[in-house]
């Protein structure tokens, strides 16, 4: 839009609200309310819509990301990073181009589930050793570890020995059955009761060969 005087329409800052989604951790609703008169107090004059901005991690960083209705009061943000701190503000414009300045922003953290960090490897005889950091989470039921023969692509998630839907439920685990000079890039997902994290960071280790022939009878 081209630029246009500014003139303060009366915005009700004290409702601008962001809520995360509970289930979708990249959703985010904003809801306000409506300008209701002009900056002199007199009645407002044809208000025409809204510009919805976002900045990421601060409030220093506004981007418009959409321009909506004269009717719209609530708006869903989504494609949003999980554990991540948004916040927003809503400018609204009239008939003439003129525009309100902002109001009072707000920040949000999206929702999500705490990636385990920490993640290493050990190669042994035969195998590896992994390990992580435990995550704090709100049923926490496990963990799912993903092993690849390459670090970019190709992670499929490995099968624990304790009957459940994810790998372990320990922050260990031991790959083992690989032969010597096998050498395999892994991955870490926590695991609650309604959600999984995002993949941890990759590590890799290389399976040793046994060498070492037994002692005599």
């Amino acid at each position: 839009r081209q630029a246009h005087a500014f003139v303060e329409l009366h915005l009700n800052v004290a409702n601008l609200s962001a809520v995360p989604d509970e289930s979708d951790f990249g959703r985010m609703t904003l809801r306000w309310n409506a300008p209701v008169t002009d900056a002199d107090g007199g009645e407002l004059s044809g208000l025409s819509g809204f510009v919805v901005l976002r900045s990421e991690g601060g409030t220093t960083s506004f981007v418009a990301l959409d321009t909506l209705g004269a009717e719209a009061r609530t708006y869903v943000d989504e494609g949003l990073k999980a554990l991540t701190t948004y916040a927003y503000t809503v400018v609204a414009f009239d008939g003439a181009g003129n525009e309100s300045g902002q109001a009072s922003s707000v920040e949000t953290q999206t929702r999500g589930v705490e990636v385990p960090g920490g993640l290493g490897a050990e190669g042994g005889i035969g195998r590896v050793v992994l390990s992580w950091s435990a995550v704090q989470a709100e049923g926490l039921q496990g963990y799912n570890v993903f092993r690849s023969i390459r670090s970019d692509q190709g992670y499929v998630r490995l099968t624990g020995v304790e009957g459940t839907p994810f790998t372990t439920g320990q922050t260990t685990y031991v790959d083992s059955g690989s032969a010597g000079g096998d050498r395999f890039f892994y991955t870490v997902t926590a695991v609650t009761a309604s959600a999984e994290s995002d993949h941890s960071g990759f590590v890799s280790a290389e399976v040793i060969s046994d060498e070492v022939s037994p002692t005599a009878p």
